[in-house]
């Protein structure tokens, strides 16, 4: 697929989470080298070989609850999303894979990361009924336009 070994695999998300665990977990035993990208990471982590972390947090901050790097402000995000592109820069992925519809998802399209696999799980649900609004209709053309694979 890319000419080298192993298979590149950027990730994006709460890392924490169970579901996207097990999709770190398949691609790190079936040989992928796996970089891991979100918001908070407990120093006592020992992640298995194959397998990297990086902070979408400013680098001087040592903690997304400090107010000048709350994930929600548009300063962070635009520290996020410019951190995810010196990121696929340097790993240069095959793939990247945002794990939910949410902010993390967000930063990936803001990026331009490609190819882009999005995992929606059971996220498209509300958004696909009559309770969607004006601004998630807007958000799922983003979504349409910059993810490869839904």
């Amino acid at each position: 697929m890319n000419g080298r070994n192993p298979i590149r695999l950027l990730m994006v998300g709460p890392w924490r989470l169970v579901a996207m665990r097990r999709h770190m977990d398949w691609a790190v035993e079936n040989g992928i080298e796996v970089c891991v990208a979100d918001f908070r990471v407990s120093q006592d982590v020992v992640f298995p070989a194959g397998f990297h972390f990086t902070s979408l947090l400013p680098r001087r901050a040592k903690s997304i609850d400090q107010p000048a790097t709350r994930k929600n402000s548009g300063l962070a995000r635009q520290i996020a999303a410019l951190r995810l592109q010196d990121i696929a820069a340097s790993f240069q992925p095959d793939l990247v894979h945002s794990y939910m519809l949410d902010l993390h998802t967000e930063l990936c399209l803001a990026a331009g990361l490609q190819p882009l696999v999005v995992s929606a799980w059971g996220y498209l649900n509300g958004l696909m009924t009559t309770g969607a609004t004006a601004k998630d209709r807007r958000w799922l053309g983003r979504l349409r336009q910059g993810a490869h694979t839904l």
